[in-house]
């Protein structure tokens, strides 16, 4: 199916023709822009996933060889088993997602405020009291 084409009878016209394909041009050119830009951000993101990998891949042949190394120590050394332990450790993301049951109070420090500031001390869910131990001394008898 062809497209009528309309007819450029008069200057307004063309000046109408003129602005509509001065505003084509302007849409791609704000469209090459945009994608010149998606280009190069995915360049950069492919840059930066490739520079991780390789560090990565660094890390795995200076443990593989590590462990080439300490098993060539191991053979030459005439053991009859060797052994690998598994090792379980964690480490903290967000304290703040931590439940209350696994938090633990520092007693050290709050032991130090307490005896500094005395009875104005005021740290939120810890209360201060007064003890009174009895002591019995003796006397050391003579001889």
């Amino acid at each position: 199916m062809s497209e009528t084409l309309p007819i450029i009878d008069s200057q307004d016209d063309w000046e109408s023709a003129a602005e509509e394909l001065l505003s084509i041009v302007e849409r791609r050119r704000a469209i090459s822009e945009q994608w010149g830009e998606t280009i190069q951000q995915t360049r950069a993101k492919y840059r930066e996933a490739t520079t991780a990998k390789d560090a990565i891949d660094r890390e795995l042949k200076e443990r593989e060889s590590a462990l080439r190394g300490a098993m060539s120590l191991y053979e030459s050394s005439g053991n009859d088993s060797l052994g690998v332990r598994r090792k379980i450790e964690f480490f903290v993301e967000n304290e703040s997602l931590i439940p209350r049951k696994f938090m633990q109070p520092n007693e050290k420090l709050i032991k130090e405020v307490v005896e500094s500031m005395g009875e104005m001390t005021h740290i939120p869910g810890i209360g201060i009291a007064y003890r009174y131990p009895v002591y019995l001394k003796t006397k050391k008898e003579s001889n």
